[in-house]
């Protein structure tokens, strides 16, 4: 009861105490090397941990300025600007990213959803079935299973969610 709920808010405390020291860390590291792309990177990811959605995206902007060597901060984007409901502005980042690397399923998924979250189901399905093509993964096919679902392809919707279940049971 009561000292579970005491040990549970600790931990929470605990884990916001640690995110906010290793943002401080990271702030220090970037006065000294401001320069250095994978720095502010790292920054934006330690501030997303910490739901601080503004700060993340000027470390991710500033990342890329730099000349960050991958897709990464694109899509770190994407997902800060979906966290803010900001759907358009997230598939852009996301296409950017793709343009970048065209192989992360990850990405393909992430536009798969942003698809999906604009009533586009048919392109959803198309992403998220590329995103299986590049890597199988259970979560892929959960949301192709949802996204069968909306457009009444039942007997689709239920085959991928079977390979989720498949999936699930046997990681």
């Amino acid at each position: 009861g009561k000292k579970a709920e005491g040990q549970k808010e600790l931990q929470r405390f605990s884990l916001l105490t640690q995110q906010a020291e290793e943002r401080k860390r990271l702030i220090q590291e970037v006065r000294h090397q401001p320069a250095d792309a994978a720095r502010w990177y790292q920054l934006g990811l330690a501030y997303m941990r910490g739901e601080k959605y503004r700060a993340a995206i000027q470390a991710y902007h500033r990342s890329i300025e730099l000349g960050y060597p991958s897709e990464k901060p694109y899509e770190a984007l994407g997902q800060v600007y979906f966290r803010l409901n900001a759907i358009e502005e997230a598939q852009r980042m996301f296409q950017v990213a793709l343009e970048i690397n065209p192989h992360s399923a990850d990405v393909y998924n992430s536009l798969g959803i942003c698809c999906f979250m604009q009533g586009q189901f048919e392109q959803a399905i198309e992403y998220m079935k590329r995103a299986i093509q590049l890597q199988p993964r259970e979560l892929f096919y959960l949301n192709l299973s949802k996204a069968y679902q909306q457009l009444g392809r039942i007997p689709e919707a239920e085959a991928a969610y079977k390979t989720y279940q498949e999936l699930k049971s046997h990681p």
